[in-house]
């Protein structure tokens, strides 16, 4: 630049292209130039540095213009993404209010529940304490009842008991006759004493042997005949015709002890007992409804009945 004149501003020069060459203008009042004069022109060389360093100088503001426009579009993108972030980051913290309302209502409802099981479970409790306590007064109760129903067993077949001895005793004079034949508007008192002095050979029967009242049992029967039961006035009159049955062997006659229902279903059984034992060569006794086997009192499986067998 040594070129330009001494007094010439170079602090801040301004270049202006003429065709191919570069020029700076001359400053108005520059002391050696004459009126008309033209600009100085610039050297070859100096105008192609000068170009240089304009091309350098604008690329070098070129680059750095693009990596501004580069990093604002990078801080431009961040930004977007920051704010994609916060969108979700506040939809999150939405969901997660709304989420935190939800666990706050199910913590109500679960000690809503907690407490309402509570309840119940004191409900249970008590009603369980409540029902033990039931259940312990009913067995005592029961056990009560028990001793009062196995009383009151134990009273109804001692009655039981005493109402047949009672009836065996009413019946003590009593004996049926079998198989005699049965006529219209009979008498049987003396139906009774003829067969008396006819078939068990007593002489004197009719009016020897009292008869207190006599008549047949057991419903009417076509071609059947009803046995004939007769009290005697005495046990020893009893016993004196009872004696004289021998002499009804190998006839269709038969004479017996009259005996309750209940003591007759009982011989019924023990007549068996007594036959299989009799069979196994014992000595047996039948005695209203008590059996004795070789003197002893027989108290086998088969007698299930009330207290006058002990």
């Amino acid at each position: 630049m040594n070129d330009f004149p001494s007094n010439m501003q170079q602090t801040s020069p301004t270049f202006m292209q003429y065709g191919n060459a570069l020029y700076q203008p001359m400053p108005p009042n520059l002391p050696n130039m004459q009126p008309g004069m033209q600009p100085m022109q610039l050297h070859s060389v100096q105008s192609n540095q000068v170009q240089s360093q304009v091309r350098t100088a604008n690329h070098a503001n070129s680059v750095t213009l693009s990596e501004i426009l580069r990093r604002i579009d990078q801080l431009d993108s961040r930004l977007k993404l920051l704010d994609s972030i916060n969108d979700k980051l506040t939809t999150v913290t939405t969901q997660v209010r709304a989420l935190d309302v939800n666990v706050k209502n199910l913590e109500e409802r679960v000690g809503a529940v907690e407490q309402s099981r509570q309840f119940d479970s004191n409900l249970m409790t008590d009603i369980q304490t409540t029902q033990k306590a039931h259940v312990a007064e009913n067995h005592k109760v029961v056990k009560e009842l028990r001793v009062t129903v196995d009383a009151l067993t134990s009273k109804c077949e001692q009655s039981t008991e005493e109402i047949i001895d009672l009836q065996c005793r009413s019946m003590r004079d009593n004996l049926m006759f079998y198989n005699i034949p049965e006529e219209h508007d009979e008498n049987c008192s003396e139906i009774i004493g003829t067969f008396m002095e006819r078939n068990l050979k007593i002489p004197g029967a009719k009016d020897g042997v009292k008869i207190e009242r006599a008549h047949r049992i057991g419903k009417r029967r076509r071609g059947g005949q009803r046995p004939i039961v007769a009290k005697f006035h005495s046990f020893q009159d009893r016993e004196k015709v009872r004696s004289a049955s021998k002499q009804l062997e190998g006839t269709d006659y038969g004479i017996g002890q009259q005996f309750p229902k209940a003591v007759q279903e009982r011989r019924r059984i023990l007549i068996d007992v007594m036959k299989r034992e009799r069979a196994r060569g014992k000595t047996c006794t039948l005695t209203v409804d008590r059996l004795y086997v070789n003197n002893e009192l027989y108290a086998g499986p088969e007698v299930t009945w009330g207290k006058r067998q002990q």
